[in-house]
This record gives structure tokens, C-alpha cells and sequence, in this order.
């Protein structure tokens, strides 16, 4: 008898159609100036989230619904502010800016509570968030930055058999692609992104499941 196989790519696409499937009904995205202002305040000026990424990470916390959240690289708040906007009112989010101390942009009433860590690594607010008593208990990670295996540890501490990782820059040789290297295991299966996208997740197995419909 032959097995049943499924590529990550045919697995992909269907983790996609069930984003769509169950996006918010309605969200707004601010116009590009609402973030872009901040960049004045920027001592170190990079990249960020396009639109279509805001909307699918929008998607992925609104899909999976984390109550603590953790995000490496701040920057201008695209990310920030879809993580907030799709976990709702309800989640706290702690993130970090290596480089920079950039005020957040402004948010929705109904998003959720926001920690910022500004001029620190992920490695300091890792251990912060240790010494403030979330150890297993990080629900979803975004991370727009390099990691170390320092890194690694502290996430590994952080997290439970449950928690969704999300990556940013997934492609070619940038960085995302090195931290699903390091961050990848058996417990969970990689995801990636859209064909015009750049956003990769690591699913735990735990949370896959075969339904009737």
C-alpha cells in the first residue's frame, strides 16, 4: 500500500484558504503615512510590514486568538498594531526595538495592551518577561530579527506545546528563513508564505486536527 503524502507546499496553501476563510469580517488599515511619520524618530531606518502582511497577521491573530504575545523588532508599529488590532482587547503584547525608541503608532480602542521594550534585544525582554512570570506561557511569537541560540533558550522557556511561531522575511537568504533553521523541530510544521508574501509560521502539531467538515 502507498502512504498518503503531502508536500509543505500543499499544506501551505491550505493553511491559507483556511486564513481567508475565517478572516475578520472587516478590519481597517491605517493609510502607510500613519506609520511612515515615525520614521523621523528613527536613529536606525529599515524595512517593514507591506499592507497584505499586516492583513494576514491581522488574520493569524485573529484566527488563533493568544492571550500573551511577544514580538522582536518593533520599529514603526506595522506589526505591533496588526498583532493588537487581530488578538483584541483581551491579549498583552510585550516588543522590542534593538535599535531604536519609536512611539507606537495610535491604536484602536479595542486592541490589545502593549509593552514596549525600546533600545532592547529580544534576549533582555525574553528575560524580562521570565523575571515577570510568563515562562510557558507565550502563545504566539513574531519575530522580524536574527536570532541567536541565546534566543532559542529563552524561547524555549517562554513557550508551551501550543504556541504558534510567525516569521517575518521568509525568503531567499534573509533572516526569516535562518530562524526557521533554528527554530524549526518535529513538533512543528512549517508553513510558508503566500506566493507574494514574506510572512512564515511554525505550527505546533498539537494544534492540527482532521475535522468531519
Amino acid at each position: 500500500m502507498n502512504t498518503l503524502r503531502f508536500n509543505r507546499r500543499q499544506i501551505s496553501g491550505l493553511f491559507w484558504d483556511v486564513m481567508d476563510e475565517h478572516s475578520p469580517p472587516s478590519f481597517d488599515l491605517p493609510h502607510a503615512d500613519h506609520f511612515d511619520q515615525l520614521r523621523q524618530s528613527a536613529d536606525y531606518n529599515t524595512g517593514s510590514l507591506t499592507r497584505d502582511d499586516m492583513a494576514d497577521l491581522i488574520s493569524i491573530a485573529s484566527y488563533f486568538k493568544p492571550k500573551i504575545l511577544a514580538e522582536v523588532g518593533t520599529f514603526i508599529g506595522r506589526s505591533t498594531y496588526a498583532l493588537a488590532v487581530g488578538s483584541g482587547s483581551d491579549a498583552l503584547i510585550y516588543t522590542c526595538d534593538a535599535s531604536n525608541d519609536i512611539p507606537l503608532p495610535d491604536m484602536p480602542t479595542d486592541s490589545a495592551t502593549v509593552i514596549r521594550n525600546p533600545r532592547s534585544s529580544s534576549v533582555e525582554m525574553f528575560n524580562r518577561m521570565l523575571a515577570d512570570g510568563y515562562a510557558n506561557r507565550i502563545d504566539l511569537f513574531f519575530i522580524d530579527g536574527r536570532l541567536t541560540e541565546a534566543d532559542l533558550i529563552l524561547i524555549n522557556k517562554l513557550s508551551h506545546e501550543r504556541t504558534v511561531l510567525v516569521l517575518d522575511d521568509f525568503e531567499g537568504i534573509e533572516k526569516g528563513v535562518d530562524n526557521a533553521m533554528l527554530l524549526g523541530n518535529q513538533s512543528h510544521l512549517l508553513i510558508y508564505p503566500r506566493t507574494e508574501g514574506k510572512t512564515a509560521l511554525l505550527i505546533p502539531v498539537a494544534l492540527l486536527q482532521l475535522t468531519a467538515q
